[in-house]
Parts: structure tokens; C-alpha cells; sequence
């Protein structure tokens, strides 16, 4: 099959080669399923913009399609401005929210705003958000680190969030390690 000559193609390169395919892999696979509209196209150089044409300060997120409109979680750093320094120190900042913006076609966003109002104070990474239909409820979880609300003694744990809509206000429920 197609897949075996692939993998034998694979096998013989470098490890930097092998990085590169599965990266070039992993980027043709999620655009083939994140966009469900032909012509939707994003690009890695114009800032994204919403539908009231601000850029939309959207990081480390995460899409999910729920009742037919598609929700982005993603980080906001709000008004944190880069110190020269380094170039992720907005990004480390305990001040950050989980904000969330909504589309019907992943090409018009608008902002819904903090999903996360009453959150403990910690830097989060990479909001993620899906419904488990068990206890009827959306849940949120995020990676947490330098935050009063991780497990004693530990640096870094998820954090789990509940929400009976996929817009929130979500609230919180649990960590671990």
C-alpha cells in the first residue's frame, strides 16, 4: 500500500528529515480537518483579525465544533508588552486569560470574551475544551504551572474547569499532577 512505501521512504532518512515529514504531516492533516469550508485559508503572517477587524489576541489554542458554530479557547495576554528580553515573557505572565472567539465557517471570528472569569492566578498554556456527555457538561482543562492551586509541593499540573454551555463561565473543579 501507499502507506508502506511511505514508511520505508521514512525509515531511511535522517532523524532532522524524519522531524520535517512528520511536522509537514501533522500540518496537512489538521487543515484537512479543521476547515470544512472550501477557500478558507489562513496564513502564518498577516495578524487574524475579527469581525470588528482587531487583531484577535488568540495563543496556544485549541478548536472544537459544537452545535455548528466552531469555538476557539485560546490564551490572551491582554495588554502585556514583550521587554526585549525574550520573546515569550507575555506568554509566562500571570495575567493571562482563556479567552474565547466563535465562527460559523472558521474564516469570521467574534470574541465571546473570558471563559475563565474566577480563575486561580497561574501561567496556563494550551485551553482545551470538550463536552463529556456523562455528566451533561463541557469541560475545560489547562496546563497550569507556578499556581496556588496545583497540588502541594508540585510546579505544574492541569487544571479541570466545568461549563454547562461551551461558552462558559466555566468553573473550577480539580488538578493533578
Amino acid at each position: 500500500t501507499i502507506v508502506q512505501i511511505i514508511m520505508a521512504l521514512i525509515a531511511q532518512c535522517s532523524i532532522m528529515t524524519k522531524r520535517i515529514l512528520v511536522s509537514v504531516c501533522c500540518v496537512l492533516f489538521y487543515t484537512s480537518q479543521a476547515s470544512t469550508q472550501e477557500g478558507v485559508m489562513h496564513s502564518n503572517i498577516a495578524a487574524r483579525r475579527d469581525t470588528a477587524q482587531n487583531i484577535m489576541d488568540a495563543h496556544d489554542g485549541s478548536y472544537r465544533l459544537f452545535n455548528g458554530t466552531w469555538h476557539y479557547y485560546a490564551m490572551a495576554y491582554g495588554t502585556c508588552k514583550e521587554n526585549g528580553v525574550r520573546c515569550d515573557s507575555c506568554g509566562t505572565g500571570t495575567g493571562n486569560t482563556i479567552n474565547l472567539w466563535t465562527s460559523p465557517d472558521l474564516a469570521s471570528w467574534t470574541l465571546s470574551g473570558n471563559v475563565f472569569p474566577e480563575h486561580p492566578t497561574c501561567v496556563y498554556y494550551r485551553p482545551n475544551v470538550v463536552y463529556n456527555a456523562n455528566i451533561g457538561q463541557y469541560v475545560l482543562w489547562i496546563n497550569a504551572q507556578k499556581c496556588s492551586a496545583c497540588p502541594l509541593g508540585s510546579t505544574a499540573c492541569y487544571l479541570t474547569a466545568t461549563s454547562p454551555t461551551p461558552t462558559g463561565p466555566f468553573k473550577l473543579r480539580g488538578n493533578k499532577m
